[in-house]
């Protein structure tokens, strides 16, 4: 029984979505039109991408990336840093895909510096620079493929218009976490990144797994999934549960020990979130 109490209280996120859904439960009983409700979809994905970034983290795959967010060693740094990846990506690759490669980073990253209370506000500034950063290309939501296709002016000209309301949200983005850190504005990610700092060193572990060429076949299987997740988000297919479906059946042929690694906490945490929206609006209907 301690064990659970101490598996909720530092999984606090799940927890409240928990609370909520069962509250909602309560309003509104479990029905057909709640199943239905709830966005299998994005779970689907999600469940996806922890799986294959699952896979990268243990093959060292993002270790680039890992090692240069390491150089920031400050909280507001490392914030700021990942707000700008989302912001940045979003104008590319859409603002879902970027959320759903950089959220669960940053989950992975604050809770090696054991910072999981800055999860949450830092995962909503990410949320916020997704829609923000996006506005500004023809090609980031479909809001904006529909501005674009009715306005009938050039990709430039579309740009253009869009730059102030971008630019300023940037600005927004930055005193935002400014605002966040405001106590503390020095706060190590790590607690060996105070003492670190000074000597340039980040706080973040630079050992990794030497590129064994025998795991080669791993890497090109992880990359090949992951360029199918991101097609799956971006192409908008209804066959979506063909790419989970292609994912596990991957995975548990190559390395099914992953499945184990599976941050199955995110997930339960979202179909909270999902069960408790769903339940008000069949409560609303």
């Amino acid at each position: 029984m301690n064990k659970i109490i101490a598996f909720f209280k530092k999984e606090m996120m799940l927890t409240l979505a928990l609370a909520a859904a069962v509250i909602a439960l309560f309003i509104t009983p479990p029905s057909k039109d709640l199943l239905s409700g709830i966005d299998w979809r994005t779970l689907g994905t999600l469940f996806m991408m922890l799986t294959v970034l699952e896979g990268f983290k243990q093959e060292n795959i993002f270790l680039p990336f890992i090692r240069f967010a390491g150089r920031f060693v400050t909280m507001p740094g490392l914030s700021f840093f990942l707000i700008c990846c989302v912001f940045f990506s979003s104008m590319f690759v859409t603002n879902d895909v970027s959320l759903i490669i950089f959220v669960p980073l940053t989950i992975i990253l604050f809770r090696a510096g054991n910072k999981e209370k800055y999860i949450l506000p830092v995962i909503s500034m990410e949320n916020i620079a997704a829609i923000r950063g996006s506005l500004l290309t023809p090609f980031g939501s479909p809001q904006n493929l529909f501005l674009y296709g009715r306005s009938g002016v050039s990709a430039p000209v579309f740009m253009l218009h869009m730059s102030p309301l971008w630019v300023t949200s940037f600005i927004l983005l930055f005193i935002f976490v400014k605002v966040l850190y405001r106590k503390d504005p020095k706060m190590a990610v790590y607690e060996a990144a105070a003492g670190n700092a000074a000597s340039g060193q980040s706080g973040t572990s630079t050992t990794s797994v030497e590129w064994d060429p025998a795991r080669k076949h791993k890497r090109i299987i992880y990359l090949c999934l992951f360029v199918l997740i991101v097609w799956t988000i971006v192409s908008r297919t209804g066959y979506w549960y063909i790419s989970a479906l292609a994912v596990l059946a991957a995975v548990l042929l190559s390395d099914r020990k992953i499945l184990l690694k599976t941050d199955y906490v995110l997930l339960a945490t979202f179909l909270c979130f999902f069960i408790f929206s769903a339940s008000i609006a069949a409560n609303e209907k």
